[in-house]
């Protein structure tokens, strides 16, 4: 077994280059900043208010719109589902009406879809803004960052709390004084 070279503490290379030179209590380095002035603050930087008014109404209107979308999808899916059991009973039906089944369910899901993309975008651009506008109405030391907020609607697991956690911060930030936030807890 070969052995390795014992490194001299007064030698100026020892053979572990990773290793702290020993130091006696006399020589460790003085408290940080004692005799030099403390590093400078950072000011606080505050964005902006960005008027958030617009896409929340925005975001309303495709929510209800999205509503009419589902009750119009729900018709139409009794309307096969009563085309369905007239074939189960025995009953023709013509291939006409089984193309015109088949248009309108793939235009209203097409439809259903393109609402729910478009809705989820502009709420998210108005969650985003909302967050992000806390500091401008007297919001301190925030939980996260207006994107962590935002982006923790698609991370599994964080999605169950993180974006009512968000909520319930802007909810207190902007709430009048004196409003519950059981109001915020009972629409999650």
């Amino acid at each position: 077994m070969e052995k390795l070279p014992v490194s001299d503490p007064n030698h100026s290379h020892p053979s572990n280059p990773y290793q702290v030179p020993p130091q006696t209590l006399s020589q460790a380095p003085a408290a940080p900043f004692q005799g030099s002035p403390p590093p400078p603050q950072s000011p606080l930087v505050i964005a902006p208010f960005q008027p958030i008014a617009g896409l929340g109404k925005a975001a309303m209107i495709l929510l209800v719109l999205g509503a009419l979308v589902d009750l119009l999808s729900l018709g139409s899916s009794a309307m096969q589902w009563a085309l369905l059991n007239q074939i189960k009973n025995g009953g023709e039906i013509t291939e006409a009406a089984a193309q015109a089944n088949d248009v309108r369910e793939m235009l209203i899901g097409l439809v259903t879809l393109l609402v729910y993309l478009v809705t989820a975008i502009v709420f998210l651009v108005w969650f985003h803004r909302a967050y992000k506008n806390l500091p401008a109405l007297g919001g301190r030391n925030l939980a996260t960052t207006p994107g962590w907020a935002t982006g923790s609607f698609f991370i599994p697991i964080l999605n169950l709390f993180r974006p009512y956690q968000a909520v319930a911060e802007i909810w207190k930030t902007v709430a009048p004084p004196g409003r519950p936030q059981t109001i915020v807890i009972g629409s999650w």
